[in-house]
């Protein structure tokens, strides 16, 4: 057993940086606990997911985020957007949240350096994912009630497409992959886009 137990390999790291989509990603059947399945007697997986952030809130608090111990830091994944790309014009409960292209990309990058210094030299960058516009407008009506009937949608399929582009652009300029699951999902799904919002 002695022998075996050298094999086992528990101070690896594996970090999962981003909002609510990763922090959800530990739920029965979620990405992250599949990878930590994966990963097991490999490596750990650190989830670092922070429901309802954006990139300039990550920014303020990264240097507790990311893991400092000693240990190999085999991959980051890092997905941000999702929030940053609510609409400046849409309902005050997600207004807050905006952060405008250019500083998300800025952002983004910054959050990518600090993680490399921190050791983890393979990076993954994920866009956000598409929005289904109708069924958005349902969740609104979940929330809200029927208050929301007079507002506009906080997140769109359109205005998203841009900070997916902004991610895959910035990938390109320091090197870093991009998985690009904007465009990934709507080719596989039917998301009803053009359907009438209600």
């Amino acid at each position: 057993m002695a022998t075996e137990a050298k094999h086992i390999f528990i101070n690896r790291q594996v970090l999962l940086l981003g909002d609510s989509l990763t922090q959800r990603g530990f739920e029965p059947n979620g990405w992250a606990a599949g990878l930590a399945d994966i990963f097991i007697r490999k490596a750990d997986i650190v989830n670092r997911g922070l429901s309802g952030y954006n990139t300039r809130w990550v920014l303020e608090i990264l240097d507790r985020l990311v893991p400092t111990q000693p240990g190999e830091k085999m991959l980051a994944v890092i997905w941000f957007g999702a929030n940053d790309a609510a609409r400046p014009d849409g309902p005050p409960h997600s207004t807050r949240q905006h952060v405008p292209v250019s500083e998300f990309k800025y952002n983004l990058s910054k959050i990518v350096a600090h993680t490399q210094a921190q050791g983890f030299k393979r990076i993954l960058l994920i866009t956000p994912p598409p929005i289904y516009n109708k069924g958005r407008k349902a969740h609104q009506y979940y929330r809200m009630g029927d208050e929301a009937k007079s507002m506009t949608l906080d997140r769109t399929d359109d205005f998203t497409s841009i900070y997916a582009e902004s991610v895959k652009s910035l990938g390109s300029e320091i090197q870093v992959p991009v998985l690009d699951l904007f465009q990934l999902l709507r080719q596989d799904l039917d998301l009803g886009m053009d359907e009438e919002l209600w």
